[in-house]
C-alpha cells in the first residue's frame, strides 16, 4: 500500500495558496512546492502531486537499473540476441541517452558502468522503430541513474503545466531542480543540476573515453531550460577538457555554467 504524500498547505497574503509535499523515489527525497490561486487551487495541486509520484513510479519501473522488477533490468539481462519490446517511457528514454551520446562525442554514456566498457559500447544496443531492443554483445548493460531524475523532471512539468499551475519548485535531491513561475528560489524557468565528487564519494563519476574515475574533490553546476539537458550537461561538464567546454554548452543549451572547487585552509 502507497503511503499518503505529507503535505503543508499555507494561505499567502496575495490571496493563493501554497503547497508543498515531499516523498522517496529514485533512491533520494523528492519535494514539491506549488503556488496557485481560485476556490478549488487545494484540489487541483494535490492531484498535480499525486500525479507526479506516479510518474515517477513509473519511470522507476521502467529504468531502475538494480531492481528484478524492471524493464532495464529484464533487458540488461536477455541473451544476446533476443529481442524485447520497449514501453514508450523506456523507449524514449533510450532513444534519448542515444542522441545525448552523439551530441556529446560519448562523454555522455549510460553503458560506462558495464563489465570491460570500452568506448563506443552504445551502439552495440539495437534499439528499433517498433520499440523493441536487444543486446548485440553481452558486455552490454545500462545503467541510468545519471539521467532518470533530469528526465523525470520535465514529465513532471508537464503534469505541472497540464493542471494549469504556473508557479512550482520539484526539487530532486537537491542535485535537480526546476523553477517555474514565482517561486521563492533564485532561478526563473529552468533547472539547476550538480555533478562531482565530494569528500564522502572521492570518486563517482567515469570517464567514458578512458575508463577511469574522475578524481578530486570538485563539482559543476549548470543551469539549463530543461532537466534532462542538465542532468546530462553537469556530468558532461565535470568529465569534458577545458576547450571543449564552449561547445558542449552550446549542443547542452546551458544557460550558465560554475566549477565548485573546495574552500583551501
Amino acid at each position: 500500500m502507497i503511503k499518503e504524500i505529507p503535505r503543508i498547505v499555507r494561505q499567502l497574503p496575495d490571496g493563493a495558496t501554497a503547497m508543498y509535499a515531499w516523498f522517496q523515489a529514485m533512491h533520494t527525497r523528492v519535494d514539491i512546492l506549488l503556488r496557485h490561486t481560485g476556490p478549488a487551487a487545494c484540489d487541483l495541486m494535490q492531484r498535480a502531486i499525486d500525479e507526479m509520484r506516479e510518474v515517477i513510479a513509473s519511470l522507476e519501473q521502467a529504468g531502475n537499473c538494480f531492481s528484478p522488477g524492471s524493464e532495464l533490468f529484464r533487458l540488461n539481462h536477455l541473451n544476446v540476441g533476443e529481442r524485447m519490446e520497449l514501453s514508450p517511457a523506456l523507449f524514449d528514454i533510450l532513444s534519448e541517452c542515444i542522441r545525448y551520446q552523439r551530441l556529446t562525442e560519448g562523454l555522455f554514456d549510460v553503458s560506462v558502468d558495464a563489465a570491460c566498457h570500452r568506448g563506443g559500447m552504445l551502439p552495440y544496443l539495437d534499439l528499433r522503430d517498433d520499440h523493441t531492443a536487444s543486446r548485440l554483445i553481452a558486455d552490454i548493460t545500462l545503467n541510468l541513474s545519471g539521467f532518470l531524475k533530469g528526465y523525470a523532471l520535465d514529465r513532471m512539468r508537464e503534469v505541472v503545466k497540464q493542471h494549469g499551475i504556473h508557479d512550482a519548485l520539484l526539487n530532486m535531491g537537491n542535485s535537480s531542480i526546476m523553477s517555474l513561475g514565482d517561486v521563492p528560489f533564485h532561478l526563473k524557468n529552468g533547472c539547476l543540476t550538480t555533478s562531482g565528487n565530494t569528500t564522502g564519494h572521492p570518486s563517482h563519476i567515469i570517464n567514458p573515453r578512458s575508463g577511469q574515475y574522475v578524481q578530486g574533490e570538485r563539482s559543476v553546476t549548470v543551469v539549463t531550460d530543461d532537466g534532462t539537458d542538465g542532468e546530462v550537461a553537469s556530468t558532461v561538464m565535470f568529465i569534458c577538457q577545458p576547450e571543449e567546454k564552449e561547445r558542449l554548452m552550446s549542443v547542452l543549451n546551458v544557460r550558465s555554467f560554475t566549477e565548485n572547487l573546495p574552500e583551501k585552509l
